[in-house]
């Protein structure tokens, strides 16, 4: 449904009536005190039958100046705020002639603070009740007084209008535009005829199904058919600051749209503050509840009014036909949903006659500060924007930023420290905003949170940032970035046999549409080199380290294409009989002396790689190595899937059957464990032991950082008896910093062999150290209850793990 106001926005001039002919009475008004003349007080011309012809304000001096339109007898009737009415002596105006009357005395102070809520008034109230008539005298005079400000066309104004769109739930700002005008300002729009009204209605719905909202102006307030059409009655939310006087339409009126509202009166001074409407008589519900204005006033410093703020609110209604409920209906009932709030209205200035400033309105102006939530100093350099406009701030030194012009409503602010805006974060929040008294403090989220939400609860840190090209200015996009570093090699017979000291490790990740990058799970207290790449150019070598207390570290990297860098060799390692890849392949370069071991995903890297032709050899024990020539030029990154075959075994080698597979089988039959046999494993060639264990119900694995070493611990939940800290194989700086030996870890045979007794002088092995295509069968045993009498132990509450490799001997 589309709404639209049915009034004209738009600044409004208005002439003196005036003519050769006219009679003209002159006079002046004063306080009866002090005889100090009074400004901005309403005259009336009366005429013989009581009806007011004219109508003039008075200016600084207390001087009115009214004109009639013919000759006759004719009363001055003065109308001032606070004060009851007074009636000049009768007099004659002749026929071209200018009349000047004696000094009109202020009548007698009216105070509405004794006027009380008795009850709620039929309508006819205002004929009836002293104390409704009085106060609705009063707020006519004030509207009159804003009338006539207007025609006086002395008074310049600069105002801002506004045009917004409220979420229908929350009532925050989704979109607004706003504009400054200036000019002969006096209200903010322009009715129907209230004749028109009358007839027709405050809500019209054309063909096109398109909602006109019409809003009473002041010269429809001020008519005889206004107060004819709405009964009044005093507000039974006054109290003793405020008096209100409430108008709904009449009984007769219940079939056309009208409006209802209250106008709301200071109590001390009986000057009009605020005038509230609604609209009624309308069919949807969401109209009653959503559609509305106000308006307020102000009295200016030389005694005259104006509207100093005011809105119109209109709800866009959306109409849906739905099945109706019930067994096989093909009936479709009718539907609204409110899917937002159009609101137009505007606000004051500044208000001048002359070069004199009759009003100001206070400079409405967000302030507030920004701070980290856990260490609470000020976080300077921070964007912060209202959510659907153009005005933002950013915070000084001390965190402090100022919004100006804002509009009082309910917005949501977002806020970019540099640390969020460098990674692409954002921090939202809802504000209400009424004025710029009070200023707003924002919390946001410190460095690990913003960790924590960028990357979950991923152990170790992040890098990020934004990478560019040399002589461009914005971030480029679809960029890969990488983080190296070397880690302490697993301790296992292999890496000693092969004299392996340390392993290379990596991260990468891609810079996405905004040219900003994220790699999660860097190694905290650790040195990373950091670089971006492309296949024209590559930045220099960033050297980082993240910490412990700080696990987000930003940095930018810029390409440079005249910086020529080596090449890189990356991929994947996979077994050719089921596509599973395989960990722990080293990958090797001997002329560069070079190599990198596979992870737990198969894939490998090697960079720093000189131009020019080498040969790389693939290879892992159990597997057919392989070897490929390979060209390199400066910058390339070279990327290969690369596929092993699993060694072959002699028809003439069997395996001995034993004893030990004897109790394997006779320890299934009885079923107190978990059993896993040769063909089971043969299902996940080249898969790691974790990997293979991860299935087994009841049974906990604890992982490196690294995912390259695993250990076997109680699934179960904390174990104090056996919760120690002890060492564990292969561990880094990082698994130890983490508490990632202090488990409750399950006892470990090899062949009959313990490995591990559960003494903290123990070292508890790394189950990845031995690959599956060597173990025959496994078994594993939830505590000591249930375990086999060959493998019960002390301290074997926390899980036994046993582990039968393959023995083999060659047929005689």
């Amino acid at each position: 449904m589309r709404v639209r106001i049915g009034a004209v926005v738009a600044v409004q001039l208005f002439a003196l009536a005036s003519g050769a002919s006219a009679q003209i009475v002159t006079g002046r008004v004063v306080d009866q005190a002090t005889a100090t003349p009074l400004s901005g007080v309403v005259v009336l011309l009366l005429d013989s039958a009581d009806r007011a012809t004219e109508q003039s304000l008075t200016n600084q001096t207390g001087e009115y100046r009214l004109a009639a339109a013919r000759a006759g007898t004719y009363r001055v009737r003065m109308l001032r705020i606070g004060y009851r009415p007074a009636t000049s002596h009768a007099v004659r105006l002749a026929a071209g002639l200018e009349t000047a009357l004696p000094d009109l005395v202020a009548g007698a102070p009216i105070s509405l603070d004794t006027v009380r809520v008795v009850g709620r008034n039929p309508c006819r109230a205002v004929g009836d009740a002293a104390a409704t008539f009085a106060i609705w005298e009063q707020a006519r005079t004030v509207l009159t007084a804003v009338q006539l400000t207007g025609r006086a066309r002395v008074v310049g104004a600069t105002m801002v209008t506004y045009q917004r769109t409220l979420d229908p739930g929350s009532r925050r700002v989704r979109e607004q535009h706003a504009r400054i005008q200036t000019g002969m300002v006096t209200r903010p729009w322009t009715s129907l005829p209230v004749d028109s009204l009358r007839a027709v209605g405050y809500v019209v719905v054309d063909q096109q199904n398109a909602t006109t909202y019409y809003a009473p102006d002041l010269d429809v307030l001020l008519s005889d058919t206004f107060v004819a059409d709405h009964c009044f009655r005093i507000a039974p939310g006054s109290d003793a600051r405020r008096v209100g006087i409430e108008f709904e339409p009449t009984r007769d009126r219940r079939r056309v749209s009208d409006i209802g509202g209250t106008l709301w009166l200071d109590r001390a001074s009986s000057e009009l503050q605020r005038l509230e409407f609604r609209y009624t008589n309308v069919s949807d519900a969401e109209q009653r509840a959503e559609a509305g204005g106000d308006m307020q006033f102000a009295r200016l410093a030389n005694g005259a009014w104006m509207i100093s703020r005011w809105n119109i609110r209109m709800p866009v209604v959306e109409v849906r036909y739905v099945a109706a409920s019930g067994y096989r209906s093909r009936a479709r009932v009718r539907e609204t949903h409110v899917t937002g709030i159009r609101v137009e209205g505007g606000a004051m200035a500044l208000v001048r006659q002359g070069a004199d400033t009759l009003w100001a309105g206070a400079p409405m102006i967000l302030a507030g500060t920004v701070l980290d939530s856990v260490a609470n100093t000020a976080v300077a350099g921070t964007r912060v924007s209202l959510r659907g406009t153009a005005l933002e701030a950013t915070t000084n030194p001390a965190g402090v930023f100022r919004i100006p012009n804002v509009l009082p409503g309910e917005y949501t602010l977002d806020v970019r420290t540099p640390l969020l805006a460098s990674v692409g974060g954002l921090h939202s929040v809802p504000v209400s905003f009424a004025d710029s008294a009070a200023a707003v403090t924002i919390r946001v989220p410190a460095m690990a949170h913003v960790a924590r939400s960028l990357c979950g609860e991923t152990a170790g840190g992040v890098l990020a940032g934004r990478v560019y090209v040399t002589g461009e200015s914005s971030p480029t996009r679809d960029v890969k970035v990488v983080a190296e570093w070397n880690e302490v090699a697993a301790r296992s017979e292999s890496d000693i046999t092969r004299g392996v000291l340390t392993r290379a490790r990596w991260l990468e990740s891609r810079t996405d549409g905004r040219g900003q990058y994220r790699i999660c799970g860097v190694p905290v207290n650790t040195a990373v080199v950091l670089r971006a790449q492309t296949d024209t150019g590559a930045s220099a070598p960033l050297e980082l380290q993240v910490s412990a207390g700080a696990p987000l570290l930003t940095a930018d990297l810029t390409i440079d294409q005249r910086l020529a860098l080596n090449a890189v060799l990356s991929g994947h390692v996979l077994s050719d009989f089921n596509g599973a890849p395989i960990m722990d392949v080293e990958v090797a370069i001997p002329a560069l002396s070079r190599n990198a071991f596979t992870n737990n995903e198969g894939g490998f890297r090697i960079g720093d790689i000189p131009p020019g032709g080498y040969q790389v050899v693939v290879r892992r024990l159990g597997w057919q190595p392989l070897r490929l020539d390979l060209e390199f030029a400066a910058n390339q990154t070279i990327e290969r899937r690369l596929l092993l075959s699993r060694v072959q075994i002699l028809d003439t080698v069997a395996v001995v059957e034993s004893f030990v597979l004897r109790d394997f089988e006779e320890n299934r039959r009885i079923g107190l464990g978990k059993f896993i046999t040769r063909a089971e494993l043969e299902k996940m060639e080249g898969a790691s032991l974790s990997t293979v264990l991860s299935g087994v119900s009841s049974l906990g694995l604890t992982r490196s950082n690294s995912g390259n070493h695993a250990w076997v611990s109680s699934s179960r939940g904390s174990r104090t008896i056996n919760q120690r800290c002890y060492e564990i194989e292969g561990s880094s700086a990082v698994d130890r910093l983490q508490g990632k030996g202090c488990k409750c870890f399950a006892q470990v045979y090899l062949d009959g062999m313990l490995l591990n007794s559960g003494r903290e002088n123990q070292v508890v092995p790394d189950i990845n150290r031995i690959s599956p295509s060597e173990i025959e069968a496994i078994e594993f045993y939830t505590g000591g209850a249930g375990t086999p009498l060959k493998y019960s132990a002390l301290d074997s509450q926390c899980g036994v793990l046993v582990i039968h490799t393959r023995r083999f001997r060659k047929d005689p």
